[in-house]
């Protein structure tokens, strides 16, 4: 059987004014495109309330930025970097009857309890709020690492950087969180990239 040539024809031509707008196909599926050629669109829209975070002048959102970036900084540093310092407190805690692996435990606890300190504190942030939840967790930062400093022996060292890495595991998930909420989606960008 022989295959029939077909030829495409136009029987009739639309002409569209220029006025009307095209649309866009977007470049990932479930993409919404919302245009207006009037205002700008607030997504989250910002409420009458005065104390609402987004009604905030942009200096304060910036400074809030800035303040969880150096709560995240820190404790982060405090927690990680820790293996620098390894090799001053090794002869000291060895002197003491501490092992190696004793030793390593001063960096291995502090990093599971970031985990612990999620677990614990994401689902405590949702149900009484991110701000008391924060601020509690920077209070026990400040006490873990001024703990640490001046520890005597290494229980109260360990038990201190315990308390370092419970703390800054909320710098993983709240502070990250707690950007996500204040800003609208226009300035997000630049507020991720300041936290990077």
């Amino acid at each position: 059987m022989e295959k029939e040539k077909v030829t495409a024809v136009v029987d009739r031509y639309e002409h569209v004014d220029d006025d009307i707008v095209k649309v866009k196909k977007p470049g990932a599926m479930g993409t919404v495109t919302i245009s207006d050629t009037e205002d700008v669109i607030m997504v989250p829209t910002p409420s009458a309330d005065p104390r609402d975070p987004l009604n905030l002048p942009k200096w304060r959102k910036m400074l809030f930025i800035v303040l969880l970036s150096i709560f995240s900084s820190i404790g982060l540093a405090l927690v990680s970097g820790f293996g620098g310092l390894l090799g001053f407190y090794i002869p000291q805690y060895e002197a003491e009857g501490v092992g190696y692996n004793g030793i390593s435990r001063l960096m291995t606890f502090p990093t599971m309890f970031m985990g612990v300190g999620n677990l614990l504190c994401i689902p405590l942030a949702m149900a009484i709020g991110r701000r008391p939840v924060y601020l509690g967790s920077l209070v026990l930062l400040v006490a873990g690492g001024v703990l640490a400093a001046y520890a005597k022996d290494y229980n109260w060292h360990l038990g201190a950087r315990m308390l370092l890495g419970f703390s800054a595991g909320n710098s993983e998930a709240l502070v990250p969180m707690m950007i996500q909420a204040s800003p609208t989606k226009s300035d997000r960008p630049l507020e991720y990239e300041l936290v990077g």
